[in-house]
């Protein structure tokens, strides 16, 4: 490329941009600034469609999942909190991802009861029984389609 030719395409070398004079204060003493935030005014109406949300304590039903952080169980916590979020959308309030502290923590609590423990079961939740036990205690008429059916029904319609 020769000299001059990056100039000539209406671009500009750093060392060539015309900086801003840094020598002209922003603030002048006779300004009237304070240093303090003004706080924001507006004349518009409140947004009919934002709807205050409830405090926490009172969304409920509430799933909180905590697994542990030192096992990297985030992903597994986030695709079952999905799946519930996606089986129960009208009926859950909130699904809960809780980073445990505790080496090997998986748990599933409702509304604080603990209604899964991976210690406990031996192993991690089989997501059709999860659904079953939180659908049996926030909507137990609420059909499940193949998560209802027993899992040796599943194995016998797909043979």
């Amino acid at each position: 490329m020769e000299r001059g030719a990056f100039l000539r395409t209406g671009l500009q070398r750093a060392s060539t941009a015309k900086r801003p004079n840094l020598a002209r204060p922003i603030w002048s003493p006779g300004s009237g600034y304070n240093g303090a935030m003004a706080e924001p005014t507006s004349n518009a109406a409140p947004d009919p469609i934002a709807v205050p949300s409830p405090p926490a304590a009172q969304r409920t039903p509430r799933v909180e999942i905590e697994y542990c952080v030192g096992c990297r169980w985030m992903m597994r916590a986030a695709w079952t909190a999905q799946e519930l979020l996606t089986t129960f959308e009208s009926e859950l309030a909130e699904v809960a991802l809780v980073p445990g502290k505790t080496a090997g923590i998986f748990q599933v609590r409702l509304d604080g009861e603990m209604i899964f423990d991976r210690k406990a079961a031996g192993g991690f939740p089989e997501l059709r029984a999860l659904k079953q036990i939180i659908r049996d205690r926030i909507a137990p008429a609420r059909d499940l389609g193949h998560s209802d059916l027993p899992a040796d029904q599943d194995a016998e319609d797909e043979s």
